[in-house]
């Protein structure tokens, strides 16, 4: 809490497509605080791996396309905002 600032979080669920298994998560990073938002994104970054298989990730990021957030997501995920 104290890291990443009051009332944020991120949702999880595991849907089934055809058999196979989608996580699919969603989060609103912090809008004001740039640190507190770095503080999230790098949680989530590292606690996205625990779950294996394909993965959809949603929200707000607070950022705008070739910012650090963005570009930090786009290093391990495609962004789809794009198309």
């Amino acid at each position: 809490y104290d890291a990443i600032g009051p009332n944020r979080s991120v949702a999880q669920a595991t849907v089934s497509v055809g058999g196979v298994p989608l996580h699919v998560f969603s989060t609103h990073l912090d809008y004001a605080n740039t640190s507190y938002r770095t503080s999230q994104l790098l949680d989530l970054m590292d606690w996205l791996p625990k779950f294996s298989g394909r993965q959809i990730v949603g929200g707000d990021f607070n950022s705008t396309p070739g910012t650090y957030w963005i570009n930090t997501m786009t290093s391990e995920y495609y962004d789809t905002w794009a198309d």
